[in-house]
């Protein structure tokens, strides 16, 4: 290797070394870093089972049920008086369930599916924004141990 030529590698290798420690630095200090961990999103409306329980009351017997889950789940189990929306088939299960969602109207709606699932929460924001349902909550976690 000629000298001109080792000069120019030690030059890159010293821009370089300098230009990663003030990344670091950066990434270190930043005030406005990003997360390095998951951050989840506050949803008021997406509920554990416990405090769901609490928040209906007297109107868990009048709540319905929406399964987000893909239909071919749905048809192995559900929640007794569940009902499917999902978004892959939404198009033809809205009119087949629409006179169960009109009936709906300001009676409590919780969606749900599988345990880390963000289905029911997209689900959720269809029927109040499409639907115009009110209230429309999310169970968190499995709905397998939802006990009505």
């Amino acid at each position: 290797m000629t000298a001109a030529t080792k000069k120019t590698v030690v030059q890159a290798a010293i821009i370089l070394g300098i230009s990663l420690i003030f990344a670091v630095g950066s990434a270190l200090f930043h005030p406005k870093k990003p997360a390095w961990y998951f951050v989840e999103i506050f949803d008021p409306l997406a509920l554990e089972a416990d405090v769901l329980r609490e928040r209906l009351g007297d109107r868990l017997d009048s709540v319905l049920w929406v399964d987000a889950r893909q239909t071919e789940k749905f048809e192995k189990e559900h929640m007794e008086g569940a009902i499917s929306l999902n978004k892959e088939d939404w198009e033809t299960l809205i009119p087949k369930n629409i006179e169960i969602l009109s009936e709906s109207l300001g009676k409590p709606v919780v969606v749900y599916c599988d345990r880390r699932c963000e289905r029911s929460k997209e689900i959720a924001e269809k029927l109040r924004q499409a639907v115009g349902l009110d209230p429309v909550y999310v169970l968190k976690g499995d709905w397998k141990k939802w006990v009505p």
